[in-house]
């Protein structure tokens, strides 16, 4: 059973390499309902990538200049706009905690990619996992342990965990050829997906002693694992026989339940909170918003002026943080409030 005691000290955090989204969910803070959008001044595109539970929000933004730059967005509104030393090809923030620690990667000239950590006082580290020729986190914890990928020798990406002293451990399911981590939770277990040989996809989740164990929902043609709660639960989705997408919920007791909202034709959730709230984007005439409460009953929802709405993080207090873009195809972020 899910407690407040516990769900109120916890922090989860989630995210797909390359910056295409993550999450974070964690404390309750009181906010006024509704949703607002923000850009950073001279914004093209704007991605918001995580909410912590102050409702700081990480992302970053692409200038006139077609330039990546990170971003932290304060409960308050205030947006401040960072790059790593460096970054000549953009700076990426994909994840943040409850400390307002941001972990990310950026390009350096030759577009490699390499891992930063943004602490709260904006002090910024790169590193490296050893030997890589690629580094990009996808989430942080509230003890600030990230998960992400590498790219080694072989060109492929393979999973790594960072403590917070700067250790890695890197994995790979067994089998696997290509390892794509996408949250971690307090624990510091992490979920992700992984490909065989025969490039077919499927989920697995690594225990913080290592265990690595793998899944796919019942009909399952592929399965991507999307995030991690505090108490082991995973978000993601998987394709039938006829490519279709549909979401499931992996308990932590390995058993799913599947879903989809009303009339969907294609179902990605894309976080979950400590109370069991699913949040992510469906395709029914265009690309919306959706909510799962935990009782199973969907709220589905759009920005003013949406064309597509892609949710990336939601909160304990049910904030939710993402992305949409207009009818001139220009991407805004956006915070949701219940």
């Amino acid at each position: 059973m899910r407690t407040k005691s516990a769900i109120r000290q916890s922090t989860v955090s989630c995210g797909f390499a390359l910056g295409a989204f993550a999450c974070a969910a964690v404390a309750n803070y009181p906010v006024q309902a509704g949703t607002i959008t923000f850009d950073p001044p001279g914004s093209i595109n704007t991605i918001a990538t995580g909410i912590n539970a102050g409702g700081w929000i990480s992302g970053y933004y692409e200038d006139n200049a077609q330039a990546t730059h990170g971003i932290l967005r304060a409960r308050d509104g205030t947006i401040t706009a960072f790059d790593v030393e460096g970054a000549d090809c953009g700076t990426y923030a994909a994840a943040i905690n409850r400390k307002n620690t941001v972990a990310g990667y950026y390009l350096d000239s030759s577009c490699q990619a390499h891992g930063f950590l943004r602490a709260a006082d904006g002090t910024v580290s790169a590193f490296d996992v050893p030997g890589s020729t690629g580094t990009s986190p996808t989430g942080i914890n509230g003890k600030g342990t990230i998960a992400g990928s590498y790219f080694g020798d072989d060109g492929a990406p393979h999973g790594f965990v960072r403590k917070p002293h700067g250790k890695f451990s890197t994995f790979d399911p067994p089998g696997s050829i290509e390892t794509d981590p996408s949250g971690i939770n307090q624990a510091g277990a992490v979920a992700g997906t992984w490909s065989d040989s025969n490039y077919v996809v499927h989920g697995f989740i690594r225990s913080p002693d290592g265990t690595i164990a793998t899944f796919d929902p019942p009909g399952s043609a592929g399965t991507a694992a999307s995030c991690i709660d505090d108490l082991g639960d995973v978000v993601g989705y998987y394709v039938d026989a006829n490519i279709v997408q549909h979401g499931y919920l992996r308990a932590a007791d390995g058993t799913f339940t599947t879903f989809d909202p009303r009339k969907s034709q294609g179902t990605v959730p894309r976080s979950i909170n400590n109370n069991g709230v699913i949040a992510g984007l469906f395709t029914i005439d265009s690309t919306r918003g959706f909510v799962r409460n935990a009782d199973g009953t969907f709220t589905k929802f759009n920005p003013k002026g949406s064309e597509g709405t892609v949710p990336s993080a939601i909160n304990d207090d049910g904030k939710i943080a993402g992305s949409y873009f207009d009818a001139a195809f220009q991407k805004h972020g956006f915070l949701r409030t219940p």
